[in-house]
């Protein structure tokens, strides 16, 4: 469901979109080495959908690919082409075991309770990512990400708001917009897993804002 519908959403939106399937950890190395060295045009999406931990993706293999490794091959030395220019990556992942309870707030005296535990160690694979360049992590450091046989929830609430006149606002606006569709709307179902939620975050070291989804943006 998410591929048909990236698919969808971003061709309309006049992107060249090629989809990588099943693909072994090598494989998505060398997929991210050959793209590195392409010549692109304004702005570089990929998006990623993967088991994970914090700071890993697992190939078709089982075998874990560092996001370090894949940030690393687009700084202005390792992939030119994209120098100066926004590199967003969307990945849809666990990051641990993690579930997250969510949190009561009372608005009326600005106080919350703590929803879930504080990671270790919440920058461990932060440093390499590249300058202009974000990343939204489909749920927080150290939590599990779901997925169910209909799409993800943050796959699908990225394509809502890409759906939507959402699609014209700066990249960090609509990271935040599915943020909160994600954080609002979303509770999982089920006997054992029943009642738990999702929290997406993001990192970003643009030094510029950037429209990638905008009309005459690519």
């Amino acid at each position: 469901m998410d591929t048909k519908k990236l698919h969808k959403v971003l061709f309309n939106l006049g992107f060249e979109v090629a989809f990588k399937i099943d693909y072994t950890a090598e494989e998505i190395l060398q997929e991210y080495r050959k793209e590195s060295c392409q010549t692109h045009g304004s702005c570089f999406i990929s998006i990623i959908s993967s088991h994970g931990e914090e700071g890993v993706i697992y190939g078709s293999d089982s075998c874990p690919v560092k996001l370090g490794d894949i940030y690393s091959m687009f700084t202005p030395k390792s992939c030119p082409s994209l120098a100066g220019k926004p590199k967003i990556f969307f990945i849809q992942a666990c990051r641990g075991a993690e579930l997250d309870d969510g949190a009561f707030v009372e608005t009326d005296r600005g106080t919350e309770t703590p929803s879930g535990h504080p990671p270790q160690n919440p920058f461990s694979h932060y440093e390499a990512v590249p300058e202009d360049t974000a990343v939204h992590f489909s749920t927080s450091s150290d939590h599990a990400a779901f997925l169910s046989p209909g799409g993800s929830v943050f796959l699908q609430s990225l394509c809502r708001v890409l759906d939507g006149n959402g699609r014209h606002l700066e990249i960090l606006r609509i990271m935040t917009r599915v943020n909160g569709l994600v954080a609002w709307n979303f509770e999982s179902r089920g006997q054992r897993l029943g009642g738990k939620k999702q929290m997406p975050c993001f990192i970003t070291k643009l030094l510029r804002e950037a429209f990638p989804f905008s009309d005459g943006s690519i």
